[in-house]
């Protein structure tokens, strides 16, 4: 990745969103919700749910 772009992500909100909010998403509490048996990926609970926060915020 290019310099200036990560600096320029350090300064924004998206790095302290990564370093505070991501890892404060508990993915154990959705486990209920997905199936054991083969089929499609399943998308990662921290990718909905900070889209869900992004939604909210903007």
């Amino acid at each position: 990745m290019l310099v200036y772009l990560k600096d320029f992500l350090k300064e924004s909100w998206a790095h302290t969103f990564q370093k505070i909010i991501f890892p404060a998403i508990n993915e154990d509490r959705f486990e209920v919700l997905y199936c054991d048996k083969p089929s499609r990926p399943n998308s990662s609970v921290n990718v909905i749910i900070r889209a869900l926060i992004l939604k909210e915020i903007y």
